[in-house]
């Protein structure tokens, strides 16, 4: 049995869940994806010694109460007779219902705690958490517990479900145990892959094998189960592309998360080279983690509107080489008590579920500053507070990068020194970040000398002040059936606004500059 266990990841969950029931923890709530799965694993995995010590029953509100049982070499759930359950409860109930259940859970500890025969049980009990709304089940709960606990190896009640929580009355009677961690690692999926391959008589190269497990990664056991089926059913084969599509649908099936497609290389991202080579030498750092090495946590960009913030956030994800992940802050908030936090909690399950990626905080003063937290009783300031904490205590390879716009409506303790690793200013580009912006939007439809000249007259521009001129040029020129030429470009550029000459934007390079790293070597431009 030992070597089974260091061998099988399911020996390993289930070791893990009897250490709770042979410390004698009454009531557990076993949050898992599967329900079903869980509890065959149980009675298929579980030591010895918990079908000798134990009995096994098993209670939802469709098939009512079953009993484990052996027979032809096998184990089994078998329906407890009706006349047995009644003239155990003394009256005429079905075992379906909740309240017929607990005090059948009742009558059995009384009539056979003082027993010589008395055997501690184990019930797993599907959905329970759904009835304890009534006061009647809440009250007789917490009755029930003082009788387990009278017991010298007291009953163990296991409340199962998939996505449920407790009733704040109880959510201290029961010890909160999450499986749904334990079927999601590396390691389970890779055995699980391996077990289903050869249940298939299947082999595939170890190059496919590595991409499956690793495009699997924040999926649970049983969604890769149904992917792999699919996949097989469609192409006859195991594609990794498949499992990589379903991640992307377990993101995007959340408002406020949003999987970010793109194909952005360094060479599609003009200027901020300070920025980008901060990013490409900490590369190492998030994939290879040297020891010693303290991995990046993320970086905060702030600064002028239009200046390529949002771009530089799929670089970030191209360099790194992991999924960007956008977070909408505003999706977050919910009118409903409570659910607002339940919301930043299910953000954090479902990115840490994934693994490694960047996630994109964009224009975050808007949802997390004081003026927003000042009307809406202390909602956005306890996100606010979660997000921190979570940002600093993270261990799993998730890089933050946030932007903002306007740094004087951000919390100071967001911007103080160690929240991310570097603070960024994106400044209104120079003379040299210009041309090359120039030349991203004009992919060689002009000689590098005309781009020079446009970048020499169009000081005070920013890069979406750029793309607006270009895309302008590009469709003048069609329309007249003529190529895109320096006087056209000129010409429009004459008639858009100086994003310099803007107020705001003035008043934020004022607060940024000399008090944050320039994004640029030069960060004025005032200097091109």
């Amino acid at each position: 049995m030992e070597e089974k266990e260091e061998l099988k990841e399911p020996y390993k969950r289930i070791r893990f869940l009897e250490d709770f029931v042979k410390a004698d923890i009454p009531y557990i709530f076993l949050k898992t994806p599967s329900e079903t799965h869980t509890v065959l694993e149980f009675v298929h995995y579980c030591s010895d010694d918990i079908l000798i010590d134990y009995s096994i029953y098993q209670w939802d509100c469709a098939d009512g109460l079953k009993r484990l049982e052996f027979g032809d070499n096998r184990k089994f759930f078998k329906k407890v007779n009706q006349k047995e359950f009644t003239n155990l409860i003394r009256e005429d109930a079905e075992s379906t219902s909740p309240e017929a259940f607990l005090k059948w859970v009742n009558r059995k500890i009384e009539t056979e705690f003082n027993s010589s025969a008395y055997k501690p049980f184990i019930i797993f009990s599907h959905n329970l958490h759904l009835f304890m709304e009534e006061a009647f089940i809440l009250q007789y709960l917490k009755n029930l517990k003082t009788k387990f606990l009278a017991c010298k190896h007291p009953p163990v009640l296991i409340a199962l479900s998939s996505k449920g929580s407790l009733n704040k009355e109880l959510e201290s009677e029961f010890v909160y145990i999450d499986m749904g961690k334990n079927y999601r690692t590396k390691e389970s999926i890779s055995v699980f892959l391996s077990e289903y391959l050869i249940d298939r008589g299947v082999t595939i190269p170890e190059e496919d094998f590595e991409k499956i497990v690793e495009n699997s990664v924040g999926l649970d056991i049983f969604e890769c189960e149904t992917i792999y089926s699919i996949s097989f059913q469609r192409k006859g084969k195991l594609d990794p592309n498949d499992v990589l599509k379903e991640k992307i649908n377990l993101i995007n099936k959340y408002a406020f998360l949003e999987y970010v497609k793109h194909s952005i290389t360094e060479k599609d991202v003009g200027g901020l080279e300070n920025f980008k080579n901060w990013i490409k030498k900490r590369k190492i750092l998030f994939k290879e983690k040297p020891v010693g090495l303290k991995p990046p946590k993320g970086v905060l960009l702030l600064g002028v509107p239009g200046t390529g913030k949002s771009l530089s956030a799929k670089y970030v994800s191209s360099v790194l080489e992991v999924p960007l992940i956008r977070v909408d802050v505003g999706q977050l908030f919910n009118k409903w008590v409570g659910e607002t936090e339940a919301n930043v909690q299910k953000m954090i399950s479902v990115v840490e579920s994934i693994g490694a990626c960047v996630l994109w905080f964009d224009e975050i003063e808007k949802s997390l500053s004081p003026k927003v937290s000042s009307g809406d009783s202390g909602v956005s300031r306890r996100v606010f507070s979660r997000i921190l904490t979570w940002f600093q205590e993270k261990t799993l390879p998730i890089f933050i990068f946030a932007t903002a716009n306007r740094v004087e409506e951000l919390p100071p303790e967001f911007i103080r020194k160690g929240r991310f690793d570097e603070i960024f200013f994106v400044d209104i580009p120079n003379r040299e970040e210009r041309f090359q912006i120039f030349k991203v939007y004009l992919k060689e439809m002009l000689r590098e000398e005309d781009i020079d000249y446009l970048a020499s007259i169009s000081e005070g521009f920013v890069g979406s002040d750029i793309e607006y001129i270009v895309e302008e040029a590009k469709l003048t020129a069609f329309q007249e059936k003529t190529d895109i030429s320096v006087e056209l470009i000129e010409e429009i550029m004459k008639s858009v606004p100086r994003s310099s000459e803007n107020l705001d934007i003035q008043a934020i390079r004022k607060m940024c500059l000399g008090r944050f790293r320039p994004a640029s070597y030069v960060s004025s431009y005032l200097s091109s």
